[in-house]
């Protein structure tokens, strides 16, 4: 059996217990931290996270993560973004008058816009994914839990993974890049086709991103 520890970037943002009981449950050891050293020794990285970009991007800064997570990222260490975490790993997000993220997808990150007046935000619910290309933790289109209401729209369609369809927008639902994930949705209350995403990442080995990176 591989390496199963999971280092959870803990920066204050959201609720995390549930993010680490899935892991478990999927086979995980999982270390929860916050110290830059011990997050520049991890395997595996998922980064979390419910709330706004700008407050994500200032904890993260004032922890001392940003540059330890790119430097991590540009050793072929696996990371997942989840939710607010997904769109912190792009350029820049307009949201609370704006803020730059970790730049590790090219990107921007915007409100939802539907020509249907009124459109009920955030985008709360179970909705179903298409997949776009094939992939190593999420393989197959399925039905996961959402609650945003930004999306992410990276500048190179070849990283977009999933797409999904809330009344009148399509957006991009996950992304994925070499070594990088990110899962829009919320995979850890996802039920069982959400474990499967997260049981795959677990599975993953840091040996064959560093080939490819390399």
């Amino acid at each position: 059996m591989g390496d199963t520890k999971v280092t959870v970037i803990d920066y204050h943002c959201g609720n995390l217990k549930s993010v680490e009981q899935a892991l478990q449950h999927c086979g995980a050891e999982v270390e929860m931290t916050a110290d830059p050293a011990q997050i520049a020794q991890a395997s595996k990285l998922v980064l979390p996270g419910v709330g706004a970009f700008p407050v994500g991007m200032q904890k993260l800064h004032e922890l001392g993560l940003v540059s330890v997570i790119q430097q991590q990222v540009q050793t072929g260490v696996p990371l997942l973004g989840i939710c607010l975490g997904m769109q912190l790993l792009l350029d820049h997000s307009e949201e609370h008058g704006g803020a730059n993220g970790l730049g590790l997808i090219s990107g921007q990150v915007k409100r939802i816009e539907s020509g249907i007046p009124n459109l009920k935000l955030p985008h709360i619910g179970w909705n179903r994914l298409t997949v776009t290309k094939n992939d190593a933790i999420l393989t197959e289109s399925d039905y996961f839990y959402f609650v945003h209401t930004f999306q992410a729209m990276p500048n190179d369609e070849s990283t977009v993974l999933a797409t999904c369809q809330y009344e009148d927008v399509s957006f991009c639902a996950a992304v994925a890049q070499d070594n990088i994930w990110g899962m829009q949705f919320h995979p850890e209350n996802s039920a069982e086709q959400g474990l499967c995403i997260l049981r795959n990442f677990i599975a993953l080995s840091v040996s064959n991103y560093q080939t490819n990176l390399n």
